[in-house]
């Protein structure tokens, strides 16, 4: 989705394109050969005998009489088996849906890129699993295969939510997992599907079909409109409960390791000083199992900042609006509207003031924590140890939280290429053997390496410390700078940072658990197996009569499926 392809068949009309494009531009194309291949390659065959419509209205045309009969027909008590089928395969269809991108980078922090993998692995998979097993389902009753499926699903359900949150490290299934048992758990439900599709024309007489579609419609309408919200409601108040609020998060370094215990000792604390809550969460990288650490991520809950939040959003949301206009305008040859660019000059400098003011809480709270935590913290001298600038090339030695995986130095490296863009720089992010914890990070420096304004000032006074003896100081310190805040913001999406007090303070929305999700889609599989159970029941005591088993059973036992009982007039 976020790729740039050179290569496509299309580049000698379009250029280079994005994946969104590419897929958008697929799927269009599949839709146009689903309207032509119904247009043009299905031909409906004319009844002989047609009702008359007239007879069946009493007599006279009318849209009351037309209104009046399709509600009859449509809510007849002869279709409550089929309605409750479609009850319990919409519960058993609840998902996360598009919201399952939101819990793999927001939730598990891995890319959109992995989430295509999964999906795209399982997809493939789900296909020749259903086509190994599908040839089975007409060897078993189809309601009994389907309720099979639906109790594997909400056993498999359970044990996933289970297994991840007691077992896995930070709750953060590896991909092999998500493959393993998460896509495993969708294919179930693909199969159940497809089994319990066949399962609603058992329960229509041929010449009701129409009927019994048209009510089926309605029905799986108000059914949507009822459950679709369900799954949002469900993680808000979960997430409200449970997870932390929005407001400012602070991420702080301790000069030594600390328990959990010990900085939830001083968050109460704090929560009576402050008079708000305050979470605080231990900062690893992702799958570590460590029960003590030196960063944590200090949160507390502040309804002011997160006003702002909205403010900020409707803001850009704005500006993003008027600068397509701008854009659009400018394309089609029109001359620049001047009560535009005034309304975007207004729109930036309240933004400007909305952010500015947003900063200003995350930094009260900094403030106040250092208060709180003087002499406890560490410092951005253990950070950034030392600098080198000679022949060209500009190095520094530093200390991280947690040690370095010899593993990913390779990746770091390409990191730190797209964050930096110097041409032929022959990057190095090297790791010390005997101290895993100590970086050794250097390049070469771009002769034309442009002056600008240092974004972190803690960290400009200690690099311009570190470069002044320098032979050129002030390229030395924009080379420095530049490479300290580069290497800072490759080691902080492996969730690990050089030494300093405060890495990081930002606000953050309220975090939501969208994992939670499949806590609620089991328990609407329970609902979903208790309907399929008293339909086989029903079935068995002869209240309801599925016309597909009947005509299996004469088939399997040899004898010509019986004539369908004539409809009533």
């Amino acid at each position: 989705f976020d790729d740039i392809l050179p290569g496509t068949p299309l580049k000698r009309f379009f250029g280079s394109i994005s994946g969104e494009v590419l897929i958008f531009v697929v799927f269009s194309l599949a839709l146009l050969s689903v309207v032509l291949l119904v247009g043009l390659g299905i031909k409906e065959i004319r009844p002989n005998r047609r009702p008359d419509m007239r007879a069946e209205l009493g007599g006279k045309i009318t849209p009351w009489r037309i209104g009046k009969k399709l509600f009859l027909d449509v809510f007849s008590a002869e279709w409550w088996p089929l309605y409750l089928l479609a009850l319990s395969q919409a519960m058993y269809g609840i998902k996360l849906g598009g919201m399952v991108a939101l819990m793999y980078t927001d939730q598990w922090g891995y890319s959109t890129q992995v989430l295509g993998y999964t999906q795209g692995i399982g997809q493939l998979a789900s296909i020749f699993i259903v086509m190994l097993v599908f040839p089975l389902a007409d060897k078993f009753d189809k309601l009994k295969f389907y309720l099979v499926c639906v109790w594997l699903g909400m056993i498999g359900k359970f044990i996933w939510y289970g297994y991840v949150m007691l077992l896995v490290p930070d709750n953060r299934p590896s991909v092999m997992e998500i493959l393993l048992v998460g896509e495993g758990i969708n294919v179930l439900g693909q199969l159940a599907g497809i089994i319990s599709y066949p399962l609603v024309y058992e329960f229509i007489p041929l010449n009701k079909l129409g009927t019994a579609s048209a009510g089926l419609g309605l029905f799986r309408g108000a059914i949507g409109m009822v459950l679709g919200p369900l799954m949002g409601i469900w993680l808000l108040y979960y997430s409200n409960i449970f997870m932390p609020g929005a407001g400012s998060e602070i991420l702080t370094v301790f000069s030594k390791p600390v328990t959990e215990e010990h900085v939830e000792t001083m968050a109460k604390d704090w929560e009576k000083q402050t008079g708000r809550e305050i979470w605080v969460d231990l900062h690893k990288p992702y799958g570590l199992r460590a029960e003590e650490g030196r960063p944590w991520a200090i949160r507390i809950r502040d309804e002011a900042a997160e006003k702002l939040q909205v403010e900020i959003e409707d803001h850009g949301s704005q500006l993003t609006d008027l600068q397509r206009e701008l854009d659009s305008a400018r394309i089609r040859g029109e001359a620049t509207s001047p009560e535009k660019l005034a309304r975007k000059d207004e729109l930036n400098t309240a933004l400007a003031k909305l952010r500015a003011e947003q900063s200003a809480r995350a930094t009260e709270f900094r403030d106040f924590l250092r208060g709180a935590l003087a002499g406890q913290l560490t410092d951005l001298d253990a950070g950034v140890a030392s600098i080198t600038f000679a022949d060209g090339r500009v190095g520094f030695v530093g200390e991280t939280a947690f040690p370095v995986e010899a593993k990913r130095l390779e990746g770091f490296v390409e990191q730190l290429a797209l964050k930096l863009n110097w041409i032929d720089a022959d990057l190095r992010f090297e790791v010390d053997p005997a101290q895993p914890a100590r970086v050794l990070v250097s390049g070469k420096v771009p002769p034309d390496i442009a002056a600008f304004e240092p974004d972190d000032a803690d960290l400009a006074v200690r690099v311009r410390a570190l470069t002044a003896a320098a032979s050129e100081p002030e390229v030395a310190f924009r080379a420095a700078y530049r490479l300290v805040s580069a290497a800072s913001d490759v080691l902080a999406g492996d969730r690990n940072t050089l030494l300093r007090p405060f890495p990081d303070a930002h606000y953050r929305p309220h975090k939501v658990d969208y994992f939670s999700s499949y806590l609620l889609m089991a328990g609407t599989d329970i609902i979903a197996i208790l309907i399929a159970m008293y339909l086989i029941r029903a079935e068995k005591a002869g209240k309801i009569q599925r016309r597909g088993k009947i005509e299996d059973d004469a088939a399997h036992a040899g004898d010509p499926a019986p004539a369908p009982a004539p409809a009533k007039s």
